[in-house]
């Protein structure tokens, strides 16, 4: 098949079918590949509508490539507050091709054309005077999706590493200060979305998220057999977070968004929040549990080791400047 039997669309919800199939190919080559269901890049917020989503169809109408892109633009700056401008903004994607299909790097370089020019559009709407960066996060096994866009000038500038541990084992006890308390928290209601937003932003600016996002989440089902374990100090202020759930096969649980604001860092409330999410993990009958934890952060990596935790799989994180751009 060559090149014009090739199109490349943005997708729709007629193409869920085919996108799922597309999932099922990818994820039988690469059984560790970092990828949501197809109902999750169709639903999805940031996505606009599938309008954020390209996908390459061959002459049969089968999708036999796909790249979503995920907008991450930093906040504006606090009066006040010194402007960080060295930090870009980020356009998160990954640009994968169908294993099945013998003209790969042709499938890849059609989408990757489209991918630039959208980002370059998504990239024009943010705040001015920070470069933005086209980012991919792919698990190392995905070594010919990884290679292609190396060769089209991205760079390995992070990692992250997959940890796992049984949730059979001992869990630390990690006691709190009196003045805080952990409690169980399903974030039912918007104030209660509000105020985990303003602290989780605090926390990951880089990374923010908005109401629609969150609740994408939490009206996901996996938050039926979700829930966060949630800091609080006496004033019922939310000083740390994490989420709990299951993967979307149900199958083992996933630790995310581990986060304490920056002025109750140092005191044990991560030990204490990971302990009690554990626990929730062993009552919700996980009997596996997951999280991701970037490479750099070396606190967070010995954290997490000293509760149990063991590396299993690393994730590479590429990332090209669009003024770098490349044909």
């Amino acid at each position: 098949m060559t090149q014009n039997q090739y199109s490349v669309q943005t997708h729709s919800c007629s193409n869920l079918d085919r996108l799922a199939q597309f999932i099922l190919r990818y994820r039988k080559a690469y059984p560790d590949a970092k990828l949501m269901t197809a109902e999750f890049y169709t639903y999805h917020p940031a996505l606009e509508n599938g309008q954020n989503v390209l996908c390459a169809f061959d002459a049969e109408q089968q999708v036999r490539g796909f790249a979503p892109l995920f907008p991450a633009p930093l906040p504006p700056t606090d009066p006040g507050e010194e402007s960080d401008t060295a930090s870009p903004h980020t356009i998160w994607t990954i640009l994968l091709a169908d294993p099945e299909v013998a003209e790969a790097d042709e499938v890849r370089q059609l989408i990757f054309n489209r991918l630039l020019e959208k980002a370059h559009r998504i990239g024009g709407s943010f705040l001015p005077g920070r470069k933005v960066r086209l980012a991919s996060d792919m698990m190392a096994s995905q070594q010919s999706d990884i290679s292609f866009l190396k060769a089209k000038g991205f760079e390995h500038f992070d990692g992250m590493y997959v940890m796992h541990r049984s949730s059979a084992g001992p869990i630390l006890d990690c006691a709190l200060r009196a003045d805080l308390a952990l409690r169980q928290w399903k974030l039912a209601s918007e104030p209660e979305q509000v105020q985990y937003l303003q602290a989780f932003n605090i926390c990951f600016p880089e990374n923010s998220k908005d109401l629609a996002t969150l609740r994408f989440l939490l009206d996901s089902p996996r938050w039926a057999n979700g829930t966060a374990i949630a800091a609080f100090d006496r004033q019922k202020k939310l000083v740390g977070s994490i989420l709990i759930y299951p993967n979307d096969g149900n199958t083992f649980g996933i630790l995310d968004d581990v986060f304490v604001v920056p002025d109750w860092r140092g005191l044990g409330i991560a030990k204490a929040l990971i302990s009690e999410g554990l626990r929730a993990c062993q009552s919700l009958r996980f009997q596996e549990v997951f999280l991701e934890v970037r490479q750099a952060n070396l606190p967070a990596v010995s954290v997490y080791r000293s509760m149990g935790f063991e590396t299993v799989n690393e994730e590479i994180i590429l990332g090209l400047y669009l003024e770098k751009e490349q044909s």
